[in-house]
Parts: structure tokens; sequence; C-alpha cells
């Protein structure tokens, strides 16, 4: 019985000093000002492929058989220079039915000319009134029309059968062969310019930062270049990704097709608190506490934050604080999880 007694009252004179010291704990913990303008910069990885900026495609104009292909593969080639010649039976038969049509649209023009002489003839007699005369000038006008478009037609399809090359660069991606037949507006071939590459990257950033105009290091085969963001694409990758162009003198060093990396340097000013000042509960939410200025009773308010880049031993804080308070840096966690009875109140 003097034991139990004994034990009970070791227990008793324990608590009664953990009591006494959790609150003098707490009133020394040290505390630390927020940063206000400190200023982050990170390296954030990109993965991409170099592409031309000027790549044109060459389809067909006609349907015919490819007779002939006057460009090697992966050659340069110049602007009007001669690609593909078409041929065969099929654009045989139209070229000999539109000059057909040209011939009859001649003829028509020829007899609508004749009508239109009697008819200013006849006028002068008094045998045609002003109203004939008109109808034979706009079915002159008409035959000259038809004229006209057959002839363009042939002019069109005799071009269609010679296809040259719309720009300078290089001829690749070629999709046929001598004796294939083609349809018009089949792909034949590409033209890429050279020297006039960039390159199509995605990567992951952090919400809410500025992407726009940053420096991007690319890990070229021989060395670290650098180059700059130049455009953000409104769509996002099939994984979320955010996809941008990065651009500049560099980049035309870099052959069309080549997969490359990289990294973006990114740097803001932001608030900023150690990392010890942070802790986090099971959810994975962080929390600081702050002192209260104020209060005899609840010297530290537990405060949840959302975090953002670190820097060293310093950790971006984006937003739940307002830069003018003071900090735990140690001891965070006792805070979260200790128990200290009413010695911080519930977050707002």
């Amino acid at each position: 019985m003097k034991r139990t007694l004994t034990s009970v009252c070791a227990i008793c004179f324990l608590s009664l000093l953990g009591a006494i010291a959790l609150p003098a704990a707490e009133a020394m913990m040290p505390a630390a000002s927020v940063q206000t303008e400190h200023s982050f910069t990170t390296f954030l990885p990109w993965f991409g492929r170099v592409e031309s900026n000027i790549a044109v495609d060459i389809p067909a104009r006609t349907g015919g058989v490819i007779v002939g292909i006057h460009a090697a593969d992966e050659s340069a080639v110049k602007e009007g220079e001669t690609l593909f010649m078409l041929a065969g039976k099929a654009v045989e038969n139209r070229a000999n039915n539109l000059r057909q049509q040209s011939h009859q649209a001649h003829a028509e023009v020829a007899i609508a000319r004749k009508n239109l002489r009697l008819k200013r003839s006849q006028r002068t007699r008094g045998l045609a009134t002003n109203e004939q005369v008109n109808t034979a000038a706009n079915a002159l006008a008409l035959a000259r029309s038809h004229a006209s478009a057959a002839g363009q037609a042939l002019a069109s399809l005799h071009v269609g059968t010679r296809i040259t090359a719309p720009v300078s660069g290089v001829f690749t991606a070629r999709a046929v062969h001598i004796g294939q037949y083609v349809s018009a507006g089949m792909l034949l071939a590409r033209i890429v310019a050279p020297h006039h590459s960039r390159i199509r990257a995605s990567l992951f950033p952090p919400a809410g930062i500025q992407l726009m105009g940053k420096t991007a290091v690319i890990h070229a085969p021989d060395g670290d270049i650098k180059a700059a963001v130049s455009a953000i694409m409104p769509a996002a990758t099939a994984e979320g990704g955010v996809q941008l162009w990065i651009d500049g003198v560099a980049v035309q060093s870099l052959p069309p097709g080549m997969q490359i990396s990289g990294s973006l340097t990114l740097t803001h000013r932001g608030m900023a608190v150690p990392v010890s000042a942070i802790a986090r509960d099971d959810a994975g939410h962080a929390y600081l506490f702050i002192r209260q200025r104020h209060s005899d009773t609840k010297r530290w308010r537990k405060q949840r934050v959302i975090t953002g880049l670190h820097d060293g031993n310093l950790v971006e804080i984006r937003s739940g604080l307002k830069g003018d308070e003071q900090v735990a840096i140690r001891g965070a966690y006792e805070l979260l999880y200790g128990d200290f009875g009413n010695s911080y109140k519930e977050e707002d």
C-alpha cells in the first residue's frame, strides 16, 4: 500500500513538473521574422525535340503516275527546282478533254463576235434594237470567259504535272516512288528550311510561375548552350505538362528532329521562412506557428500555409502569411503534435 501511494505521488509530481515545464519550453522556442523579398532560383528540367520553323508539305496538284523524281532524299533544293514529274493515261485524258473545251470555247467566241458585229450593223439600218445589241455583247463576254477558264485549266494541268519546290530547303520525308499513282492532294514529300529551327519542349512547372522569356539551358552534344522561351502553347501534353517553344541563335546549330533536354532557370521574389519552421501533418498539409504578440496564455497560433520553391534552408510561402509575422523556427512538430492544451488556438 505504501509503495502504491509512493508511485501515485511520483506520477503526480512528474505531471506537475510537465505542466510547469511545457509553457516554459514553449516560451523559450526561438522565433524569426518572415523574409518578404527573398530571391528564389531553381532549375526546372525539360525535354523536347528540335523542329524546323519553316517546313512545307509538297502535295500532288493533280492525279497521275510519278514518272520522275528529280531530287535526292535529304538533299538541298532551291525554290523553283523540279521535284516530281507526273504523267499517265489519266493525265493525258484530262489534257485532251481540256484542249477540246478550249477549242470549243474559242469557236463560241468567234461566233459571238460575228453576231455582235451583225447586230451593230443591223441597228444602224434600224433592223435591230439596242437590247439585241446588248444581248449579243453579253454572249461574247460569256464565251470569252469560258475560253479563259478552259485555257487556265489546261495550263494548271501542265503545271500540276511538273511539281517544283515552293521554297529553298532540304528535300525530305518522300512518301512516293516512280510508277506510283497519286491522287490530287496526296502528300509527296516535305521541304524543311535549315537554320530556322526551334525546340518544342515540355515540362512541369510549379503553379503560378511566369515562363515567358525565361532563360533555357540546352544540353547540346558539344556542351551547354542558352536560348529563351519564345511562346507558351495553349494545349498541354497527354501527361498534363506545359508545352513551349525555345528559340534563339544557338538553337540554329542543332539539326531538326534531334531529341534534346535541358533546364529552365526560374527566378522570382517571395516570402520565405526556414525549413525548420514548417511542420506537416499526416495529410501532408504544411503549418507554421506564429508568435502571439499580445497574449500571455496563447503564445503560438497555428497557421496552415502553401509552400513553394526551396532555396537551401529556406522555403517559399505562397499563401497563408501577411509578411509581418514572427514564426517559430524550432520545435514546430512538438507544437503540432505535443499536448499543449490551449497553448495555441485552432487555425482560422
